[in-house]
């Protein structure tokens, strides 16, 4: 099998194949100025070329060298692509046009077309701010859900699993507002979805259809409980939550 290590700390390049058939660089240490996949394969090329005499083993050489240079290179995932802009669907403020953007659109229009919901009780976009250790993050709620002056419900949007995005919305429900705590959250990746008790942690729901509609959620709102806001300790404890689960990763 052949394959490549790249030594970091020592900027070296080391190429093996462990089935000998490039007998001449079973083991070759390059040095590399720089971990850029393209100045690798061109270094590692001009390198070994100078051991390899025969065609077939140039050849070889290159085809290998090409597949290590494809698997290196990061390809961007899909929600990644940006198609243009778009208008916001309560808004109609222009946006990027992207993959996940236009999810989060056809949630907004989910709420209003499909669970009833005014459009004047939907803001997007709210966002909380969180600097912790020098990292600087900017918690984004995609939809905030009000009703008779009280924001009842917040939903976050993320793409791949929701386990992991639970403890994030329901410290964002806890922050969002300053007088009390809203009391309900929604995780979504627009297939799927839970409903969540910000009190409890509990999960409520599975599944979109598990999302209150205005007519359900005017029945709720008297048995809802609106906490006092989390105090100074408690709140920075949530704050904290945000801001490390929300800063931005690399999806690679």
């Amino acid at each position: 099998m052949v394959g490549c290590f790249v030594n970091i700390l020592s900027c070296r390049i080391l190429l093996y194949n462990t089935n000998c058939r490039l007998p001449k660089v079973a083991a070759t240490i390059l040095p590399i100025t720089s971990i850029n996949p393209f100045l690798i394969a061109i270094l590692a090329l001009q390198n070994l070329c100078r051991s390899l005499h025969s065609l077939s083993e140039r050849n070889r050489l290159f085809t290998f060298l090409s597949g290590a240079l494809a698997l290196s290179m990061k390809i961007p995932k899909p929600h990644h692509l940006i198609y243009g802009t778009l208008f916001d669907f309560l808004s109609g403020e222009e946006l990027t046009d992207t993959d996940d953007e236009r999810i989060r659109q056809d949630l907004s229009r989910m709420m209003v077309e499909q669970k009833g919901y005014p459009r004047e009780s939907l803001v997007p976009r709210l966002k909380i701010e969180t600097l912790f250790s020098r990292c600087f993050v900017v918690s984004t709620i995609e939809l905030t859900v009000s009703l008779h002056d009280k924001r009842i419900m917040i939903i976050r949007y993320g793409p791949g699993s929701l386990v992991s995005r639970e403890r994030a919305a329901i410290a964002a429900a806890r922050v969002l507002s300053q007088d009390y705590r809203i009391p309900l959250a929604v995780v979504t990746n627009g297939e799927d979805a839970e409903l969540l008790d910000t009190r409890t942690g509990k999960i409520l729901g599975y599944g979109l259809h598990s999302i209150p509609d205005h007519p359900t959620a005017l029945k709720m709102l008297d048995q809802l409980e609106f906490l006092p806001p989390p105090e100074t300790i408690r709140r920075e404890r949530e704050l904290r939550i945000l801001n490390a689960f929300d800063v931005e990763r690399c999806c690679y």
